[in-house]
C-alpha cells in the first residue's frame, strides 16, 4: 500500500505498510538485506543506513515505514526513515 505522508510532508517522503522479510543472507546465514512485502504484494528493498536501526529486529511483523525511493531501475531501493509496529492490524486466531 502506498500512500503519501499524510502530514503533507514538503520532502517527497512516502509511507508503506507491510511485513519485513528476508532478502539476503551472508554465508553464515545472517540476514544482510531486508525488504518490505506490502499488503498489495509489492516488494521493495529496504535501505535503514539513514535510520541507524537494524530492521531485522522486525522481521516478519507488520510495520509501518516512512521514508523515499532512491536509485533507478533495479537499484531502486527504499531509504527508511522511520519504522514501528503496524497497530493497526487485526490478527486472527
Amino acid at each position: 500500500m502506498l500512500q503519501r505522508d499524510r502530514h503533507g510532508s514538503a520532502d517527497g517522503s512516502v509511507r508503506l505498510r507491510g511485513i519485513i522479510l528476508p532478502a539476503a543472507w551472508d554465508e553464515a546465514g545472517r540476514v544482510t538485506v531486508t525488504a518490505l512485502s506490502t499488503y498489495d504484494e509489492q516488494v521493495f528493498p529496504l535501505d535503514a543506513g539513514a535510520l541507524g536501526v537494524d530492521l531485522t529486529i522486525f522481521l516478519r511483523k507488520d510495520v509501518e515505514v516512512m521514508g523515499e525511493f532512491v536509485g533507478e531501475g533495479n537499484n531502486r531501493v527504499f531509504s527508511v526513515k522511520w519504522c514501528c509496529r503496524d497497530t493497526g492490524v487485526f490478527e486472527m486466531e
